[in-house]
């Protein structure tokens, strides 16, 4: 079983087919199309990575069914680096049952795996260590993860050690990482210095600020890209698997993660770690603060693109606007600005409603900047104009406290763009 958007490629080459041929199931998990977008939600993604043989030995963890040498090199990026634990024992069935919640969700049938084989129990509950399955997405206990995640930094009194390929967390996990470096743990997050996705990597830089005000470490690995996604406790707890610390592995995707008890796993874990931090530089706070004051800015704009549950509302989109343009107040050019500005359009297209660009634009014009694209013009280059009826109605609501002139140019603009609907666009705008 395989994530659709993930393996485009191979669902298009002749590998299914020979494989199918060859007796093979193969399965392509929630498909990508335009037929089924009325019929499921088209953002969730299934990202776990699971392998189970006989019921009795499992795999997972942070690698995908591609040769890392060569996976995403036009990335420029390196190797990608990551971790599988081997498992065996009754936790083969446990991850078992949640494979086959999976697959009965895209064929309808339901392959249950048998029960663990009773002679094992007594040497797995003699050995002294616990290991927990924990699984999210649709159709499972919300929040279960993240409430892992917030337990293990609560819970820790010498150090935590974090590594993740993308780190854009939610405000209860980012608080609880800052108080555990304030109560005197040993906070480490280990990141890749170059990532695959710019806008992710633009996007975490936004919480380094704070983090390293809070006394949290800052590696950021140099041997390729760092896929890893774990969490060390105290030597002793230990959180392995799929679940990348930001939203959209928190809160949408079918993840998995281990949380295994067990100094000797702990041990093992920590000496991958280290070998980590050994190939990686420590982040400057002092180098950090005197960052280019454009760069700032993106950052900014970068975290308010990440792709989360729900649209990012009118309301924050002008928050955070405002915000980037009291900035400006300090330059002498505005030069800086826009070209933090021109990174941010360039990535628009494809993670942004076209309503929310163009309120950007309405609001930087408002600061004294130049105008700096023609939505009527430059914009119909980037994107094919389909903007949600709904999302339109909320930025007329959210602009309702501005003055008439700028709402009717807002709706002016989004009228310049289309090429259909008009009428269901007045219609929403007379409500």
């Amino acid at each position: 079983m395989l994530d659709s958007a993930g393996s485009v490629a191979f669902f298009r080459s002749p590998w299914p087919e020979l494989m199918r041929n060859a007796g093979i199931e193969v399965v392509e998990a929630l498909k990508v199309n335009l037929m089924r977008v009325f019929l499921r939600r088209m953002d969730l993604r299934q990202h776990r990575k699971m392998i189970m043989i006989d019921n009795y030995i499992a795999y997972t963890g942070s690698m995908n069914m591609v040769d890392p040498r060569y996976f995403k090199q036009d990335a420029g990026v390196g190797q990608w680096i990551d971790l599988m634990a081997r498992m065996e024992g009754p936790i083969a069935t446990a991850m078992g049952i949640i494979y086959s919640c999976d697959w009965e969700i895209e064929t309808g049938k339901r392959i249950l795996p048998p029960p663990p084989d009773v002679n094992i129990m007594p040497f797995e509950q003699a050995s002294g260590h616990t290991i927990h399955t924990i699984a999210s997405g649709p159709g499972f206990p919300e929040d279960l993860i993240h409430q892992a995640l917030l337990t293990a930094a609560y819970s820790a009194r010498e150090y935590l050690i974090m590594t993740t390929p993308y780190f854009v967390p939610s405000d209860d996990l980012l608080h609880a990482i800052c108080t555990a470096a304030q109560r005197g743990v040993d906070v480490s997050i280990i990141l890749p210095r170059k990532n695959d996705s710019m806008l992710v990597g633009w996007a975490s830089r936004a919480f380094f600020t704070e983090l390293l005000a809070a006394g949290v470490k800052i590696y950021q690995f140099e041997g390729g890209l760092l896929h890893t996604k774990s969490v060390l406790v105290d030597g002793e707890l230990s959180l392995v698997g799929t679940v990348n610390l930001d939203m959209r592995s928190l809160w949408l995707n079918f993840e998995i993660t281990l949380a295994i008890d067990d100094k000797g796993f702990g041990a093992d874990l920590a000496a991958v770690q280290d070998d980590y931090i050994s190939r990686s530089r420590l982040l400057d706070a002092r180098l950090w603060l005197k960052r280019p004051l454009w760069q700032r800015v993106a950052e900014r704009l970068f975290l308010l693109l990440q792709p989360v549950a729900v649209k990012t509302s009118p309301t924050e989109v002008k928050q955070v606007v405002t915000m980037d343009m009291d900035l400006n107040n300090r330059l002498t050019e505005d030069e800086t600005l826009e070209q933090a500005y021109d990174i941010f359009l360039e990535l628009a297209a494809d993670n942004l409603d076209p309503a929310d660009v163009l309120l950007f634009n309405l609001q930087f014009e408002e600061r004294g900047g130049a105008e700096l694209f023609d939505p009527a013009e430059d914009w119909q280059e980037h994107v094919d104009f389909d903007l949600n009826p709904d999302f339109f109605a909320e930025v007329v609501i959210g602009l309702a406290d501005s003055e008439d002139g700028e709402i009717n140019d807002v709706f002016a603009r989004i009228l310049l763009c289309r090429e259909k609907d008009h009428k269901l666009c007045h219609i929403i705008w007379r409500e």
